[in-house]
């Protein structure tokens, strides 16, 4: 029975248990509240990061609606684009969580309830992310509720 409450506290006192604070850190913050797009670039110039700059722009309104926030992470940067935060995040952390390397580009969408729903090499074409939000049974209460509805903008 000793060695039953020895192997417990080395369970509970394993450094896996650290390990998943670090992939909780982006959305421990923002989990039921917020809809997450990352957009990671291997420079301010990269044309994919331009285009991604320009759509969202242009679709500001309906990022709102869907209570999306907009993150940049671009060489050691971490830059909120679009929404608010008080959350300092960590460029190498958010890279290795998601597994993106420095030198690629990569769009993901995570959902309220804190999974990847769009995870592309690509620009996020907003008319496909709203799209792809308005379809989750959440969106659909948020606009029941709401009785707003805000589309996108090609």
């Amino acid at each position: 029975m000793l060695w039953i409450t020895g192997l417990l506290g080395i369970l509970i006192t394993s450094p896996l248990i650290g390990s998943t604070e670090v992939n909780l850190d982006l959305m421990e913050n923002y989990l039921w509240k917020n809809r997450i797009l990352l957009v990671f670039s291997p420079t301010q110039t990269n044309p994919h990061l331009l285009n991604q700059r320009s759509w969202i722009s242009k679709n500001r309104p309906g990022f709102d609606d869907r209570h999306l926030l907009v993150f940049e992470i671009v060489n050691n940067n971490v830059l909120l684009r679009l929404g608010e935060s008080a959350v300092k995040h960590n460029a190498s952390v958010l890279r290795s969580q998601f597994s993106v390397k420095k030198d690629q580009f990569r769009s993901l969408l995570i959902g309220k309830d804190g999974t990847i729903k769009y995870n592309r090499p690509i620009p996020a074409d907003p008319c496909y992310l709203f799209g792809l939000i308005d379809s989750m049974p959440m969106r659909r209460q948020e606009i029941y509720n709401n009785s707003k509805f805000v589309g996108c903008i090609e």
